[in-house]
């Protein structure tokens, strides 16, 4: 997790703390869990995300280049 948090904005750190996921280890454990997050908290009615969503999908593109 060390890895990941070295690349986040303050921003996306504040979010992961406020999801109580920024003590999460396992980055797939990180990655279901902001998707979960993302379908049941993020989206509009018009399919789009909010600006929680676009946090998410931030950190979610970063852990996929550490991948």
């Amino acid at each position: 997790m060390k890895d990941i948090k070295d690349k986040l904005s303050e921003k996306e750190l504040n979010l992961l703390i406020k999801l109580n996921l920024d003590t999460v280890e396992d980055l797939l454990d990180l990655e279901d869990a902001l998707a979960e997050y993302m379908q049941l908290h993020c989206l509009t009615n018009n399919d789009d995300l909010n600006d929680e969503g676009v946090i998410c999908e931030s950190i979610l593109n970063k852990i996929g280049e550490l991948e």
